[in-house]
Order: structure tokens, then sequence, then C-alpha cells
């Protein structure tokens, strides 16, 4: 996304408290001297607010670091930045290090739905005779009757393990 906001370190968080909510993103770039610092995100400026802290600069209250990534990044290294460093918003700089752009969850998972395959794969049904021949009569009736019951009070149940590989074998 190239519709960044970005805070600057030593701003005061009661400055940018109201900015925060009404622009609605979840994490906010903090930048010192035109680089990332840091991130501030929502919850945690909220919090701070609660607690009455509202006199601390973004600095004091935002997640340190410089997390960031280039153009030329790939996809995977987007996934393991988010999966490593925890945040949920990553931002995107220039060559000198300026950011230009943020990459969210939000964009992270548009980008899974538009390269994984919109329809489930199949899943394998097992003939009820085919259970009998190859688990035997009594582990049949014992799955059906925990089924059912399962059915009735609107339990989900999953049978895991050999059996299922015996079935689909």
């Amino acid at each position: 996304s190239y519709s960044i906001q970005n805070l600057k370190a030593d701003d005061k968080l009661q400055d940018k408290l109201s900015f925060i909510r009404q622009v609605g993103h979840e994490g906010y770039p903090v930048v010192e001297d035109g680089q990332v610092v840091g991130l501030l995100t929502r919850r945690d400026a909220d919090r701070a607010a609660e607690h009455k802290l509202k006199s601390l600069t973004v600095r004091d209250v935002m997640i340190e670091g410089q997390v960031t990534l280039t153009t030329e990044d790939s996809v995977a290294t987007l996934e393991q930045l988010m999966v490593s460093s925890g945040w949920g918003q990553i931002p995107v700089v220039n060559d000198k290090g300026r950011p230009i752009g943020i990459v969210t969850r939000t964009d992270l998972i548009k980008h899974w739905a538009s390269t994984h395959p919109s329809t489930p794969a199949e899943v394998p049904t097992v003939n009820p005779d085919d259970m009998v021949n190859i688990l035997g009569q009594p582990v049949t009736q014992l799955i059906q009757i925990i089924a059912n019951h399962a059915q009735s009070n609107h339990i989900a149940i999953y049978i895991v393990g050999g059996v299922v590989r015996d079935l689909l074998l």
C-alpha cells in the first residue's frame, strides 16, 4: 500500500491519538531523520492512553526496530519478517531507507487469495460398506454411534490417525 502514514518518534502521543483513531490503520511506522525506527500500533497507543500516559512520546510507546522491506524483497521474506518481528505492518523503504509504502497482513491475505486455488480440494468419502470390510463391524458400529451422538448435539468430531489412513488406502 502506498498510502503510508508515518509518525515522528518525538511526537507527543496526546497530539497523535485523534489522528491514529481517525485514520484507523492498525500500525504506523515511526520515523526519525527519515528512517524507520519503530512501529506504533493503535492498540499500544490506546493502552497508553487508558493508563493516563498520553504525555509520553511516540518513541516511548512504539515497538522499537528497523523492520523494513524493499521493493525487491519476496513474499517469503515478508512472511518471515512478520513472523520473526511480530509486526503486522511492514514498511517498504526506498534505496535511501525512506518509507515509501507499507505491506499489511490484509495485503498478504489478499495475495494468498489471488495465488491459491479458491475451490477447496475434493474431500474423499468412504462408502459405509467399505468401512465394515476395512475396519470390521464393531469399530464401524462404534464410529456410527459416536457420529450420530455428535450430529444430534451439534458437535464437530474428527477421526485421526491410522484409521483414516486405512480407510483412504
